[in-house]
């Protein structure tokens, strides 16, 4: 590789851009279903339409169009997102208001996780492939399951 060559910068959700766009969320307002109350805050992307032209010739404005954005945090100008922290647990405490679900001890991650078959495998890809990976740590958080005989 020449020196020129430019090392990929990851995007910050700032730097995200989507043209003629914008991110908005529709909320819920804490409805109550099955007795539990929903303050949940769905996001859209409302897009702006260019003008049309009617039967006379005439430029008529259109309205925008809202459709549901599944692009998460990283397109929203007011998160600050870290790909190696992983995502806010947002709905955690909606999750376990339910109590339907527990917190267990996750299991040791394997090599086999990573796309090894053995340790050494794994072992000899790091050395080989020394700087080039990284390691993506992440929240340190229990995982849940269902209860039993709650689901």
């Amino acid at each position: 590789m020449s020196e020129k060559t430019k090392e990929k910068k990851e995007k910050t959700s700032d730097e995200v851009k989507l043209p003629s766009s914008q991110k908005i969320y529709v909320e819920t307002n804490g409805n109550t279903i099955n007795q539990t109350k929903h303050n949940l805050r769905v996001p859209f992307r409302e897009i702006a339409l260019s003008p049309s032209r009617n039967m006379k010739d005439e430029l008529e404005a259109n309205p925008p169009v809202r459709i549901y954005d599944t692009s998460g945090v990283w397109t929203d100008p007011n998160e600050r997102c870290d790909v190696r922290e992983g995502l806010p647990t947002l709905r955690r405490d909606w999750i376990t208001a339910r109590e339907d679900v527990e917190e267990y001890v996750g299991r040791e991650i394997l090599p086999q996780d990573n796309g090894y078959l053995t340790k050494g495998a794994e072992n000899i890809a790091k050395i080989k492939e020394s700087g080039k990976l990284e390691e993506f740590p992440g929240l340190k958080r229990a995982p849940l399951k269902a209860k039993s005989g709650k689901c």
